[in-house]
């Protein structure tokens, strides 16, 4: 069974693939599985919540508003956010 999870984009990554796309995927998905599947499909980067140096691995993870686990499992209807750091000067 699929599920359909909205996945939004913030900063350089919204300029890349744009800001809100919803996805599916399997149902009983990690957010970590989620979040490699999604990197690979926008060809974003190599993405690892499970690795903290994993080249692009500062984007902070929000599911549902929350900084959450990455053994979380998805549901229908959740919603990624991924916030890259914000420079300026």
């Amino acid at each position: 069974m699929k599920i359909k999870v909205k996945v939004k984009f913030f900063g350089f990554l919204a300029r890349m693939v744009g800001k809100d796309h919803v996805l599916e995927f399997d149902e009983g998905i990690t957010l970590a599985d989620a979040i490699e599947k999604i990197f690979r499909l926008y060809n974003i980067g190599n993405f690892r919540l499970a690795n903290e140096y994993s080249p692009i691995g500062y984007v902070k993870v929000f599911l549902n508003g929350k900084i959450s686990s990455r053994k979380d499992v998805l549901h229908d209807g959740d919603e990624i956010t991924l916030y890259p750091p914000i420079s300026g000067g």
